[in-house]
């Protein structure tokens, strides 16, 4: 029963997508389908979490095969963290995604199979020990995203969809070279034997390969100096499936650079953290000023994932197990927060047909209830007390202090405020200020009345920012006892390799 359920984040939404493209001529059974999937995905990865928290490390070797031969799945308290959030993160937007948020033509064109095989190549990434594999679960991500990109036949779209792919590709290229260097070295590309084996082969050997993973890695989180795909492709996008893809698919690769740099590259580490404090610094910087001057939501939204993903990396950073933990924190919370403003943009879209904010105003008097969705999403972000990304931020500025890197907590500390700032922007240009007057926008209309299933899904993700920033305290310690593994490889070496399932 527990293999079962190990594998299971990955047959799931592999079983779904066959399904969904069997009944491709109903829809409304595709809708059904998705929402039940998502919904069992959700269950699954609560089992898996609890049955971690309790167990420890759960590894399935595929086959049979002697380790570290053949297929394996590991979920420790990071992937299973990271299925969790990922998995109410779908279940959420396909909620939203009831009978709005994506259009009719988009899902004729297979939106739904092609939304679990996305799905299925992220909780693939989160759970594979084996690093071909994990460039296996890239692919399946890149192939469904480009095409979902590219369903609808825009200009704009294309042209979005090209710059992700040719990016992406690139970042491949990188990935498949650097596994290449890896098994001429050590005749092996599983994470737990590489961790044990690495020490073996001279440090001058190791470092190419670790630079390259790092670049492919990096363009696929959005890091500076690889970042400039990521406004150019995101916003052209509907909103619920930008809310995806910006909520997740960067989130994968923060994932899989904290997870080779802390269990393969570990010696590494130490001589290069101070590259990795740069490159975070740059990251925010970059991405918040990107986003201050924007008056495009999706685009403004797109600026801040960089900017946040800098706060991620500057976790890794630091390197201590503290640090790793309030990333790790850091990351859930932005995966929510950031979600829900999509959404929240997603509205804009769906009643007035702009994410421009100079068109759009007065949602404070026309959507009240929108108006405090989008202030806790907001100022979670921004890292106003009592949310959740007071928190994430606090624990993570604190360990910066603490590890004495003065210029990055204050770079950190001066992103914060910007972000607070761009936040603002957006409620007083959409909310606040009064609705402009013209044909386009709603501005006669006293109210407006939205699809319940978009309120769901708003709130629910809503209430997550909110219960995490009371819960903050319990959520640290699951965190923590994720960055344990992290911290001490030995612990993920031993389960994986010496007491298979």
């Amino acid at each position: 029963m527990m293999q079962l359920l190990i594998i299971a984040p990955v047959i799931l939404p592999l079983g779904t997508a066959i399904l969904a493209f069997i009944f491709t001529s109903s829809l409304n059974f595709q809708r059904w389908l998705s929402l039940i999937s998502f919904g069992l995905q959700l269950a699954v990865s609560l089992l898996l979490f609890e049955k971690v928290t309790h167990s420890g490390l759960q590894v399935l070797w595929i086959g049979n095969w002697q380790p570290p031969f053949g297929i394996n799945l590991v979920i420790d308290q990071f992937s299973a963290l990271m299925l969790v959030t990922s998995s109410l993160l779908v279940f959420c937007i396909s909620i939203y995604t009831w009978s709005q948020g994506i259009n009719l033509r988009e899902k004729q064109l297979r939106y739904y199979p092609l939304i679990h095989l996305l799905f299925m190549g992220i909780s693939g990434s989160f759970i594979t020990g084996d690093l071909f594999n994990l460039y296996v679960f890239f692919e399946i991500m890149l192939m469904a995203s480009f095409v979902l990109m590219s369903l609808e036949k825009k200009r704009s779209r294309i042209e979005g969809a090209i710059k992700y792919v040719t990016l992406n590709l690139l970042s491949s290229a990188f990935f498949l070279a650097a596994l290449g260097l890896l098994y001429g070295n050590l005749g092996t590309l599983n994470i737990a034997d590489l961790a044990q084996k690495i020490s073996l082969v001279e440090s001058a050997n190791i470092v190419m390969p670790a630079v390259l993973i790092s670049i492919a890695f990096g363009i696929k989180s959005g890091v500076f100096p690889l970042y400039f795909w990521l406004p150019a492709s995101y916003p052209q996008l509907p909103s619920a499936m930008v809310a995806l893809f910006g909520g997740l698919l960067t989130k994968v690769g923060v994932y899989a650079m904290f997870r080779v740099w802390t269990i393969i590259f570990r010696d590494l580490q130490t001589d290069l953290s101070s590259w990795f404090i740069i490159i975070a610094c740059l990251t925010m910087i970059i991405g918040v000023f990107g986003a201050i001057v924007q008056y495009e939501i999706k685009k403004l939204l797109s600026f801040h994932i960089i900017s946040q993903i800098g706060y991620m990396i500057l976790g890794l950073g630091i390197f201590s197990k503290y640090s790793i933990a309030a990333a790790i924190f850091f990351i859930i919370h932005n995966m929510i927060a950031k979600t829900n403003l999509y959404l929240v943009g997603g509205v804009f879209e769906y009643t007035q047909g702009t994410t421009q904010l100079k068109k759009i105003g007065g949602y404070v008097k026309l959507l009240p209830f929108l108006s405090i969705i989008f202030l806790i999403s907001a100022l979670g972000l921004a890292g106003i007390p009592p949310l959740s990304g007071f928190f994430a931020k606090f624990l993570l500025i604190k360990e910066v202090f603490i590890q004495k890197s003065y210029i990055a907590a204050a770079i950190a500390l001066g992103v914060g405020i910007l972000t607070l700032f761009s936040m603002l922007k957006i409620w007083a240009e959409a909310f606040w200020k009064k609705a402009p007057q013209g044909d386009q926008v709603y501005s006669v209309k006293t109210t407006l009345k939205l699809p319940k299933t978009m309120y769901i899904s708003m709130s629910i993700l809503a209430s997550a920012t909110v219960l995490m920033g009371i819960e903050a305290q319990t959520i640290f310690s699951w965190t923590l006892d994720a960055a344990e593994v992290l911290n001490k490889p030995e612990i993920y070496i031993d389960a994986v390799l010496k007491n298979p399932l």
